[in-house]
């Protein structure tokens, strides 16, 4: 294989370069502005939390075991979508877009306390109209995608739901009565349905692409057995 200049690689990676770097840099313009116009220190930007609080570096474990799920389901959707797109897959691709989107939405509010503090204290936006726009959102999806649905492993769909409605009646319980171990509870509920949902999203998202790609460009059975 004939080796490739540096300038023929800059070139050809010269799109990529600007994906790659672009929303960082705007990030860190955006973190400049918050410095200069609300004079947040610029350490509690970009230090890690624990860090910043001085706490445990375990604290808030399960919540960030919690993000990287919401976060490999969104990736492994989005990316799966792409490659059915390319194989010439019409539903699969709209399918799997929609679902990682929704799951993107689900991360950021899980991310940066979305319906817990930003849009209450910030936007006035109350928590439990958060929480009617999210259900929306999950029955529109449903409603439009309820095929693609019954002809997948649905149950995990429902178990995910199932354990999103119990953390949250944990959650309103806390409003009148805090029981022993409330919060073990509720954050456990929510983590056993991020779970269910992303291995629903990932059983999904594999069996479709099986369904999109010609059967010559996938790994021959015996490759992926012998590793």
């Amino acid at each position: 294989m004939p080796s490739i200049g540096l300038r023929q690689h800059l070139r050809t990676l010269t799109p990529t370069l600007i994906l790659l770097y672009a929303p960082v840099l705007a990030l860190l313009i955006v973190v400049v502005a918050l410095r200069i116009g609300y004079a947040v220190p610029m350490a509690n930007l970009t230090r890690d939390p624990a860090q910043v609080l001085g706490v445990s570096p375990f604290a808030g474990a399960v919540s960030n075991i919690g993000i990287l799920l919401w976060c490999a389901s969104t990736a492994i959707c989005l990316f799966a979508a792409l490659l059915a797109r390319r194989h010439g897959a019409r539903r699969t691709p709209i399918f799997l877009l929609a679902a990682g989107t929704m799951t993107l939405v689900l991360l950021l509010d899980d991310l940066f306390l979305l319906h817990d503090i930003v849009l209450p204290k910030g936007l006035g936006v109350s928590e439990e109209a958060v929480y009617a726009g999210y259900a929306a959102m999950i029955g529109a999806f449903i409603t439009l995608f309820h095929r693609d649905i019954r002809a997948s492993d649905y149950p995990l769909l429902g178990l995910a739901l199932a354990f999103f409605a119990a953390s949250l009646g944990f959650d309103m319980l806390q409003q009148w009565v805090t029981p022993p171990g409330a919060f073990l509870l509720e954050d456990g509920s929510k983590l056993m349905g991020i779970v269910s949902w992303a291995g629903y999203l990932i059983r999904t998202a594999s069996a479709r692409l099986k369904q999109a790609m010609p059967v010559d460009t996938r790994v021959p059975e015996s490759v992926t057995a012998g590793t």
